[in-house]
């Protein structure tokens, strides 16, 4: 287990015994006990399952994620995101967070990530992605690797219910520690390739026994954390 992993097994071990232990949490998230045993000893965990986990032990996400200095379970703020909700008739809210997906090389995801909310008017945002199987969250894109399809500073959102690959869709990653955004393509014999836009940037290939890993829990270093859906351009450099 390498030490981030080990940090965020540690907290997730905290946050469970100060809600009640393994059974308590279990049923209030819905899951087993056995996953959740694996992920406090090391098990890659899903994304889908750290909101369940977060609500049902009174933390935010975050702080499960990637901690907070000065904080605990019992003080942290509670700021699960949420399914996209109306503002008003002209706003629609998406939970996000404060966390850049690098279109560059790749950014070491910020130890002080909070989850926060963008407020996007309906007028830009297509209603197709606020339909209840959607699992939506947005985050800002940082460098130059996605352009022109995604700038430094543009919102992007996400779709945590959408890992499926398909040849061309563009998805966000996170590879060990780093979070990336980086367009995905099935070769024909079966390899993945990962590869940005900006021709300046070499493309990657993954083997067809990877890729597989990538779709199970705890199979992969490499994780799909979902598809980009939509983009907000910001234009800041």
């Amino acid at each position: 287990m390498n030490p981030e992993a080990k940090k965020r097994a540690e907290r997730l071990k905290q946050s469970i015994k100060a809600a009640g232990g393994n059974e308590l949490v279990a049923a209030r998230a819905g899951m087993g006990t056995t996953t959740i045993s694996g992920y406090q000893n090391g098990k890659e965990w899903k994304l889908t399952n750290i909101e369940k986990l977060a609500e049902a032990c009174g933390v935010s996400p975050a702080w499960l994620l990637f901690g907070d200095e000065g904080q605990s379970p019992a003080v942290s703020e509670k700021k699960s995101p949420a399914s996209p909700e109306k503002a008003d008739e002209k706003t629609k809210l998406i939970s996000g967070y404060d966390v850049e997906l690098s279109a560059g090389f790749g950014f070491t995801a910020n130890p002080h990530i909070e989850v926060v909310s963008f407020s996007i008017s309906s007028d830009v945002l297509p209603t197709e992605l606020l339909k209840p199987y959607r699992k939506l969250i947005a985050v800002r894109a940082r460098g130059g690797s996605m352009e022109p399809y995604i700038c430094s500073g543009d919102i992007i959102v996400l779709d945590l219910n959408d890992r499926s690959i398909f040849t061309g869709g563009v998805y966000g990653l996170r590879v060990g520690d780093q979070l990336l955004v980086k367009r995905l393509s099935v070769r024909a014999n079966g390899n993945l390739t990962v590869a940005s836009d900006n021709p300046r940037y070499p493309p990657d290939e993954i083997s067809a026994a990877e890729m597989r890993q990538m779709t199970e829990d705890g199979g992969s270093p490499i994780t799909i954390i979902g598809r980009v859906v939509w983009r907000m351009g910001m234009g800041l450099s």
